[in-house]
C-alpha cells in the first residue's frame, strides 16, 4: 500500500509558516519527516497533529516546548480515559454478577 506524502514546502505555503517551525517540531520527535532526493516529505498519517501543533503555534503562539507538554499532557489524559472505561467495564461486570 502506497502512502501519501505532502511536501513540506508545500505544507508551510499553504499554512504559512516556517521551515524553522517544521525543523524544531521533528527535532523534539513531535513528527518525522521523509527526505526524498531534494524535498522533504510528511506523511499524511501525521498531518492532522501538524496541523494541531501549527494551530497551536500561530492562534494561541505557543512554541515547540509548550507544543511538547500539550503534546504529552494529551496523551497522559487519553491513556487515563482508556483506564477509566476498562475499570468501569470490569465494574459493570462485576456489579452485574452480585
Amino acid at each position: 500500500m502506497a502512502t501519501e506524502l505532502i511536501t513540506i514546502t508545500e505544507y508551510c505555503i499553504h499554512h504559512h509558516t516556517e521551515l524553522s517551525f517544521i525543523d524544531a517540531l521533528e527535532q523534539s520527535g513531535l513528527i518525522h519527516t521523509i527526505q526524498r532526493e531534494e524535498e522533504r516529505f510528511i506523511d499524511y498519517d501525521q498531518l492532522e497533529q501538524l496541523e494541531s501543533y501549527t494551530r497551536w503555534y500561530h492562534e494561541l503562539d505557543i512554541n515547540v516546548a509548550g507544543i511538547e507538554t500539550v503534546h504529552y499532557l494529551l496523551e497522559r489524559i487519553g491513556s487515563l480515559q482508556a483506564r477509566v472505561r476498562a475499570l468501569e467495564a470490569k465494574l459493570a461486570r462485576y456489579e452485574a454478577g452480585a
